[in-house]
């Protein structure tokens, strides 16, 4: 089949990931693209914490991310960037897709010399008796 204009489309990309705990050691998140040409390439993945607008965190690009040595750091928004080389699309999210994880674990917090033991909820904090 011969691409024509009637039949490119920009991709439309979909990030699979899971919530976890940090007793994981690791967590695959998967970028999903499909349009047409399908011949693509992974821009980069970016982190952003919520309610802060920068980013965090940038990746390589790649279909597959794997995170490592995981802590409640690792939460928030994944954003996976793919082009196919379609420069122009009616859909404003085209070649992005995003997702949210949430990593939980515990933290600890020293204050002059004693320990107060906190879990985590992505970036809410709730003291534990």
């Amino acid at each position: 089949m011969s691409l024509t204009s009637s039949n490119i489309d920009a991709p439309h990309v979909t990030v699979l990931a899971h919530n976890t705990t940090t007793a994981a050691r690791s967590m695959p998140l998967r970028c999903l693209a499909s349009g047409q040409p399908t011949t693509y390439t992974y821009i980069s993945w970016e982190q952003r914490w919520p309610g802060h607008p920068s980013v965090v965190r940038t990746y390589a690009g790649s279909e597959n991310l794997t995170l490592v040595g995981l802590t409640y750091e690792h939460s928030g928004y994944y954003t996976c960037m793919v082009s196919n080389g379609v420069q122009f699309s009616r859909n404003p999210d085209a070649g992005v897709g995003s997702t949210s994880i949430e990593v939980k674990g515990i933290r600890l917090i020293f204050h002059n010399l004693h320990i107060y033991p906190y879990t985590v909820y992505g970036m809410y904090y709730k003291v534990v008796k």
